[in-house]
């Protein structure tokens, strides 16, 4: 798992990164449909990654222009 101070890329637009108290949070970089967001309180990396992979794609698309 990465450290609090780094962060590991898992898809397009998004990094998990270990917050300081033990959990994760998914960021959404910053692109041309909006800024850059952080999606936050999952238990480990492992449930991160699974929630890019199964709702991820969904997410960007209701979130597209959002500030």
């Amino acid at each position: 798992m990465a450290s609090f101070d780094e962060s590991s890329e898992t898809g397009p637009g998004f990094t998990v990164r270990e917050l300081k108290y033990g959990t994760v949070e998914v960021v959404r970089q910053a692109d041309e449909h909006g800024p850059t967001r952080h999606i936050s309180d999952f238990r480990s990396a492992a449930e991160a990654q699974a929630w890019i992979r199964e709702h991820g794609s969904i997410w960007v698309k209701r979130h597209a222009g959002r500030s």
